[in-house]
């Protein structure tokens, strides 16, 4: 092998590392990580969704689902069980994608109707004073491992650290921006019908939310008065059900 051949290989070894690094970057490896408690973004919320109980990595097609359904409202994720604390068979969760927004009245009734007709349910989460809440940019599916890594073990730190009571999660897609969000407040009208209620393992404070991280739930067909900017940790976590599903 010819030294020039050695050079071009060792060139192209380290074009493709650059490359990675960068896109890993772009991705939001680096970004910081805030998490504070206040006002959320957010008003009622008139949705529209579908229920399921399993892996949290199984929620990919539900989302490629919604997306292709609706695919210019956005989309969300509610997660309601703590994988180190229920077996991923009973894990359950809701995806689907907001109707309208407080007093908006921008649902189309047309749209409302095809989505109960393919057998999505409709329901309304309150408006809220204050929530547990945290964003991180959406860049592509990288970026949403990327977040759900990151975001999840520093949302945890504070909430314990804090002594709150914070639940369910929600994973909220607007704009090129992933808004994780968990109501201290009317808890009980986030969980659907379906769900049953609030689980024993969610009624106590200081849930340990660290362990809530792992890869994303939602695919790549996806664009989309308390204290105040208290920063997290980047600590590990053992959520490793919420799974990317690449597919979806």
């Amino acid at each position: 092998m010819s030294e020039y051949l050695i050079l071009a290989i060792i060139g192209m070894l380290i074009l493709i590392l650059v490359t990675v690094f960068v896109y890993f970057m772009y991705s939001g490896l680096f970004n910081g990580i805030e998490i504070r408690t206040g006002k959320p973004p957010i008003r009622e919320l008139h949705v529209a969704y579908k229920y399921a109980v399993g892996p949290y990595k199984n929620c990919g097609p539900l989302f490629t689902e919604v997306t292709k359904a609706a695919p210019d409202l956005r989309c969300f994720g509610v997660y309601y069980d703590d994988p180190a604390k229920v077996a991923p068979e009973k894990l359950r969760y809701i995806v689907g994608a907001v109707l309208s927004e407080g007093d908006d009245k921008e649902a189309s009734k047309e749209l409302e109707e095809k989505l109960v007709q393919d057998e999505f349910k409709i329901a309304k989460f309150p408006e809220v004073d204050h929530m547990v809440m945290a964003t991180f940019p959406h860049i592509n599916s990288l970026s949403i491992m990327i977040a759900v890594q990151r975001v999840y073990p520093a949302f945890g730190d504070y909430v314990v650290q804090n002594g709150l009571c914070a639940h369910p999660v929600m994973e909220l897609y607007d704009d090129g921006i992933i808004h994780f969000l968990a109501p201290l407040a009317k808890q009980n009208e986030f969980y659907v019908p379906e769900t049953g209620g609030i689980s024993p393992e969610e009624e106590a404070p200081n849930s340990d939310m660290s362990s809530k991280t792992g890869e994303s739930s939602s695919g790549e067909d996806q664009e989309g008065g308390g204290q105040e900017g208290t920063t997290g940790s980047d600590s590990g976590s053992s959520f490793e059900e919420l799974n990317v599903n690449e597919d979806a």
